[in-house]
């Protein structure tokens, strides 16, 4: 199978921020759930009181960056789902840890170079089916 370099690139990408994401949904809940209503504009308003826990429940379902950061981690949990455990922890040391020496990780993981890249190619793959952006024939 030949996957556009910059779709890899993009799937990667996205691989090195999952855990970025994650902290970002949950800062990003939590701002709209503890936030205050809007302030008073200087108008007189009317007897209605606001609700603001509805307003709260819309604001976080319509919230673009949310649904995008929530899209991408849970196709990366779906992916790892169906991963074996060695690609688990593929992952785990080369996008969660940040290690840059692929040597160092092939020895942690008592792999051959040419079988990393043959498991990280797989990572790659099945996260961008669940993204979409990838199909298998």
């Amino acid at each position: 199978m030949r996957l556009d370099s910059r779709v890899y690139r993009y799937i990667e990408y996205e691989l090195y921020h999952y855990e970025q994401y994650k902290r970002d949904i949950k800062r990003e809940r939590e701002r709209i759930l503890e936030g205050s209503p809007p302030p008073p504009d200087g108008m007189p308003k009317g007897g209605k009181e606001g609700k603001p826990t509805e307003e709260k429940a819309v604001r976080l379902s319509s919230s673009a960056s949310i649904a995008a950061m929530e899209r991408v981690v849970e196709a990366v949990d779906m992916a790892l789902k169906r991963l074996t455990d060695r690609h688990r922890r593929l992952f785990a040391l080369l996008y969660v840890s940040g290690r840059w020496d692929k040597y160092a990780v092939c020895n942690e993981l008592y792999m051959s170079y040419a079988t990393f890249k043959r498991y990280k190619w797989e990572l790659i793959v099945a996260v961008g089916q669940e993204l979409g952006l990838v199909k298998v024939l």
